[in-house]
C-alpha cells in the first residue's frame, strides 16, 4: 500500500508524495518558490510552446475556424481556448497597443483631421482619449453588435441562434484583433504612422472574416458575395445611425 503523505493544493485530495501530478485533478506539484526564472518558464510553457492551447487555437482559427467554433458549440470545451479567454487576451494586447500610442511609440497621432475645420468647442483629442479609457467595454460591445448583423444576414439559417453568433464573433473578431494589433506593434518599429498601419490592416480584417464565414456557413462564392454585400449595407445603416447620435452629443456639448 502506497504511503499517503501529501494533500493536493488544488482539490484537497491526498496522494503519494512521489507523484509529480495529482492523480485526481492533474494539477502539478509545486514545492519551489516563485522566481523570475520560473515565471519565464511558465509563461513560455503556457503561451509559446507549440502544443499549448493558445498556439493550437491560434493556428486552427487560420487553418479551419469552423473546427474550433463548431467544436465549442458542440461541447468540446478543453481542446482549444474558450472564446471568453480569447477575448481577454485580445483586450490585453489592445491595452498594450493603446499604452504604446499614448507613450508616442508610433509618433504623433493627429485625430482632429484638417486643422482648418476644427470645431473649437469640441475637443476631439479628449474625446478620443475617452474612447481609449473605455476600450475594453467597446471591444466587448462590438461582439454582440456584429453578432446581431450576422444573425440578420443569415436570418433563414436556423442552425445558429443569436447566442451562437456571439460565439462565432467572439472567436473571429478577437482572432483578427490579436493578429492585426500584433502586426501593428511589430511594424511600429519601422513605420511611425499609426494611421497608415491601421489602414493596412483593413484588408486582413475583412479578408479573414470572409474566409471564416465561408467555412463556418459552408457558403459558395456567390453566396459569400451576396451575404457580404448585405452585411455592408446593414453596417452602413447602423454606422449612419451611430454617427447621428455622436453628432447630437457633439452638438449638445457645444451649447
Amino acid at each position: 500500500m502506497k504511503k499517503v503523505s501529501m494533500i493536493c493544493k488544488n482539490c484537497d485530495v491526498p496522494f503519494n508524495e512521489d507523484f509529480q501530478f495529482c492523480p485526481h485533478c492533474g494539477g502539478r506539484v509545486v514545492n519551489e518558490r516563485v522566481t523570475t526564472k520560473s515565471l519565464l518558464i511558465e509563461f513560455a510553457e503556457k503561451f509559446l510552446s507549440y502544443d499549448n492551447k493558445f498556439a493550437k487555437t491560434f493556428r486552427m482559427l487560420f487553418k479551419a475556424p469552423e473546427t474550433v467554433i463548431n467544436g465549442y458549440l458542440q461541447g468540446a470545451r478543453h481542446k482549444y481556448i474558450n472564446p471568453f479567454t480569447y477575448l481577454l487576451i485580445s483586450i490585453t494586447i489592445s491595452g498594450l497597443n493603446i499604452y504604446l500610442m499614448k507613450k508616442g511609440f508610433y509618433g504623433e497621432i493627429n485625430f482632429t483631421g484638417n486643422s482648418d475645420n476644427k470645431i473649437e468647442n469640441f475637443d476631439m483629442q479628449n474625446f478620443t482619449s475617452s474612447i481609449f479609457d473605455y476600450h475594453s467595454f467597446i471591444t466587448t460591445a462590438f461582439i454582440p453588435f456584429f453578432a446581431l448583423l450576422s444573425k440578420l444576414v443569415f436570418w433563414k439559417r436556423k442552425d445558429y441562434n443569436f447566442a451562437e453568433h456571439n460565439i462565432i464573433y467572439c472567436y473571429t473578431y478577437n482572432h483578427v484583433s490579436i493578429l492585426t494589433i500584433s502586426l501593428i506593434i511589430v511594424l511600429g518599429f519601422f513605420v511611425k504612422s499609426y494611421m497608415t498601419l491601421s489602414a493596412l490592416m483593413y484588408p486582413i480584417i475583412f479578408g479573414y472574416h470572409f474566409y471564416a464565414l465561408k467555412r463556418i456557413f459552408n457558403l459558395t462564392i456567390k453566396q459569400l458575395i451576396l451575404k457580404s454585400l448585405l452585411f455592408f449595407v446593414l453596417l452602413a445603416f447602423f454606422y449612419i445611425v451611430i454617427l447621428f447620435i455622436i453628432g447630437m452629443l457633439m452638438f449638445k456639448s457645444m451649447l
